[in-house]
Parts: structure tokens; sequence; C-alpha cells
């Protein structure tokens, strides 16, 4: 048994080892997210304030306007840009090392977790296995995520400082808090895991009541979770929140289609097998074939991750999953269905498939007919979708994509742009303004004031990021716009924006142009 075990966490080990060194030689797209507050990062090393990016003003651009990032919290721009000062690397290579330090964390904080849920040793190493393999994993060695990579590291710490502390009030007072505000940090949706685990302490509560009466000690978790949520909750509003806006701001009531909410509710199984991805690629038209099939998956999910809460004993396992699950669909089903601009991604949910793998394993496992089977199979397609599809984008982003001078893989330019984007950013000319869609490519420009828009230019102004006109003169203005957000209309047209200035095309390549603003005599 224990050559075994060195087996499987020798594979561990290599998996991570080919993510790693493949990332050095093909290094990390940067995401969109990150992208932008990576502006906010040039910013602060060329003396601005902390966590404000300096925007031109809406009003009269000769003016400034300063905006106090809170859609993302600073932490995934604060590592990599610390260590890139402190090492003088580029924000690639310091990204990668960040990705490496905050997966072992993750992976080591998850084995923690698991043995608090007093998971054999066995199924430990396989749950192991399979998140080191998994596509939720690997896809942090493509792109650098920022805030879904660092609270991987973060959140499983959270879960067992409450457990192991759960009945010594002081000790869980004190690391519940600290490590909830470091969560923070991290991403700001760690919030709705802190709710989580509150939940998880009430049902703790609603056992102990059930079982014996004897309901004090668990009461006093209770109140120790409670108390600690509230003087969280305060802290990050009071301190960051409060000073801008954020993307669970919302006013219209719309409503999830019933089959959204089964694959939502059906995702910590579906997750495995990586159906949700495999969905977004195949399906183009709503209720197609591909969208009807995928409903009935959703729906069959749902049942089987019921079916297997039912079916296993009451254990600390199946409590933490019920309060997170449960915790976790009515919050994001709620944000969704009032209007706001947090998305149902399914790297928002994945913490629920995380809790329910020990389940599912222990469940498959008992099965002696047919368990060994279908754990061999998820396995493999956990192994398949994770590892093969990373090796099958790594090696698209080396055929189709360059390297910048922040170190990161850039989708989209060609080496013309980015020589364009080098020649032009010019540290003479500090009022010149430019225009970034997608967000991600500003990384490449260190001087000039920035305005930046995702393809969702409303959700982006919503932000603040961006407005829909700008009035007054002043520098050039350099647009470096994706041709897909020109030809969707997906916001204004660049004269409807800069109303007293011309724009001339200067550079146009397979995916990319880039315009000249020059204001109007």
């Amino acid at each position: 048994m224990k050559t075994q075990f060195i087996g499987w966490y020798a594979y561990i080990l290599l998996v991570f080892l080919i993510l790693i060194v493949s990332s050095v030689f093909i290094p990390q797209v940067i995401g969109e997210d990150p992208g932008t507050s990576f502006a906010v990062w040039t910013e602060m090393i060329m003396g601005g304030d902390f966590n404000k990016m300096t925007l031109p003003h809406p009003s009269n651009i000769q003016k400034d306007l300063s905006l106090f990032l809170t859609w993302w919290t600073p932490g995934q721009y604060l590592f990599p840009g610390a260590i890139s000062q402190l090492t003088n690397i580029s924000l690639g290579a310091a990204s990668l090392i960040t990705t490496v330090f905050f997966s072992i964390i993750g992976l080591i904080g998850w084995k923690k977790v698991y043995e608090q849920f007093s998971v054999e040793p066995s199924i430990i190493a396989i749950c192991l296995m399979m998140l080191v393999s998994s596509r939720l994993f690997t896809t942090n060695f493509i792109n650098y995520t920022g805030g879904e990579l660092l609270i991987f590291g973060g959140q499983p710490w959270s879960i067992y400082f409450f457990l192991k502390y759960r009945h010594r009030y002081g000790l869980l007072f004190v690391s519940l808090l600290l490590i909830s505000l470091v969560c923070f940090v991290l991403k700001s949706s760690y919030t709705i895991g802190l709710g989580a685990i509150a939940t998880c302490a009430g049902f703790f509560f609603i056992e102990d009541w059930y079982r014996s009466r004897r309901i004090k000690s668990s009461l006093y978790t209770v109140l120790v979770v409670g108390i600690c949520a509230i003087v969280y909750f305060l802290v990050t509003q009071v301190f960051f929140l409060r000073l801008g806006t954020n993307p669970t701001t919302g006013s219209a009531i719309k409503f999830v289609p019933l089959s959204s909410s089964f694959e939502i509710l059906g995702y910590p199984l579906t997750q495995w097998f990586n159906l949700s991805e495999l969905y977004l690629k195949l399906n183009t038209v709503a209720y197609s074939p591909v969208a009807v099939l995928y409903g009935i998956i959703s729906t069959l999910s749902f049942g089987v991750v019921l079916l297997i809460t039912v079916k296993m004993p009451n254990s600390i396992l199946k409590t933490v999953f019920l309060g997170f699950y449960i915790f976790y669909c009515v919050i994001f089903l709620f944000f969704y269905n009032t209007g706001a601009e947090i998305s149902i991604e399914y790297r928002h949910l994945k913490i629920m498939a995380y809790l329910f793998l020990p389940l599912l394993l222990q469940f498959l496992s008992q099965k002696q007919r047919w368990g060994q089977i279908a754990l061999t199979l998820l396995f493999i397609i956990n192994f398949a979708n994770g590892v093969f599809i990373y090796g099958a984008k790594k090696w698209e982003i080396y055929q189709n994509n360059i390297v910048g001078n922040s170190g990161y893989t850039l989708k989209h330019l060609t080496q013309e742009d980015l020589d364009f984007i080098h020649t032009h950013d010019d540290a003479n000319a500090l009022g010149r303004i430019w225009f970034f869609v997608p967000t991600s490519l500003n990384v490449e420009v260190k001087y000039g004031r920035k305005l930046l828009s995702g393809f969702n230019f409303k959700a982006s102004q919503a932000g603040g990021f961006v407005q829909h006109q700008y009035l007054g003169k002043a520098e050039k203005i350099y647009c470096v716009l994706h041709k897909y957000y020109l030809d969707s209309h997906a916001g204004p047209s660049l004269k409807e924006m800069f109303p007293e200035y011309s724009f001339s095309l200067k550079k146009e390549s397979p995916e990319i142009l880039i315009y000249e603003g020059i204001a109007n005599h």
C-alpha cells in the first residue's frame, strides 16, 4: 500500500512538472480581469495612489478622473507585481511563480480539508490526482487567471480552520477572520464562501439539536462564525467596497431558464466530465438537439448528485458539501436573476465540485460490480479533458500568438501590432490616451492614460473603466480594437466616443485594427 501511495503522489508531481515546464517555454496568456488590474499596477509603480487608475475625465479629457478599483481585489496584481519588482523579472514570469505557489498551497489545503473529513488516504490520493489533472486546474497554467487562481490557494484553508477549531471558539474567531480577510484580498467573491461556512455552522447546530438536543457547543460555533462574518463584512465594506462600484450591482429582474438551473445544480458532477465547456463549443442555436441533450444530461446529473448525497451516511463531509452547495446555488441564482453583472460561469462554482468529489469516490468505491469501472472511466475522462486539452491549447498558443515585453503570451496581436504599440508608447507623451479592446493588451503600454473595455462595453461602463462619450481635446488618441468589437457594434463608434477627434486607420492585422485620433482644429 505504501508503494501504491508513492506511485499516486508521483503522478501528481509529474503532472505538476509538465504544467510548469511547458509554461516556462510557452508563457501564460493574460486574462481579461487581471489584465485590467495590471493597468492599476503600472500606474502605482510610476508613483500613483494605491489601487487607483487615472482616466481621462469624460467632460474634459485634459483633466484626470481617479477610479478606485473595486470590481476585483488587489491580490491578482500585487503578488506578481511585487515578485516582478523584487526580482527584476517580467510580470509574465512573476505570474507563473504566483501560479505555482498558489497551486501548491491549494493542493495542500484540500488535502488538509479531506483529512478533516476523515476521508480514507487512498480516496484523498485519487481526489488530488483528479484535481491536479482537471480542466479547472490546468487552465491556470494556460492563462494567468488572477483571482480564480489565488482563491484556489486560499479558500480551502478557511474550511480547514473552521473544521479544526469549530469547538475552540477563540481560535476559531481569530483564524477564520484572518484567513477570510486574506481570501478577500485574493478574490472578493470569497464573501460567498464565508456565507457558506456560516450555513455549515447552522447545519451542524440543527444536526446536534436533532440528535441529542445538546446545542450549547454548536450554538457557540454559530455565534462565533456570525460575529466573524459581521466584522469581516464591516471591514471589507468600509475600507474597500464602498470606495467604488462592483459587479453585484443590478436592478432589472430576469429569470433563469429551468434548464440553466439544472445545469448549475448538476455541476458538482458534470465538472469532472467538462461538459459545460464542451456544450459551449458545440451549441450555437437555442433549442438545438445539442441544447436539448445537454439539458437532459444536466437534469440527470442533478438527480445523481441528489441520489449520492441521500445514499451516503451522515458525516462532516456531507454536511459541509450541502452547506456550500445550497448557499452557492442560491446566491448565484439570486445575482443572476437580479440583473447583476456577475456571470454564472462554472469557474465560480468549482468549490462545489471539489467538495462533492470525495463523496462521489466513496460512493463508487462501495459498488463492487460497477463502481471500479465507473471510477476508472471518470478518471480517464477527467485526465483527457484536463491534460490532453491543456497540451492542445498550449500548442495552439505557441503556433498562433506572440510574447510581449510583459512576458505574457498575447492573443490577437501580431508582432507588427506590438511593434507599433511600443513605438508610440512615449515617455514624453504622458497625456496620450490609449483605448484597448480587449483590456488585457494594455500590459504592453507603460505611459499614457488608459481606457479599457471588454467586448461587453456596458459591463465596462458599469465598472467606470470607460464612458460612452468624451469631450474636449488633448494629446493624440490611439485605439487598439478587436475587429469583433467593431463589427458587433457592441459599443459606441470612435466618432461617437470622441466627437472632437478625427481618426485614421494606422495598422490592420487579421484581428486587430489600430486607429490614431487627432484633435480637430
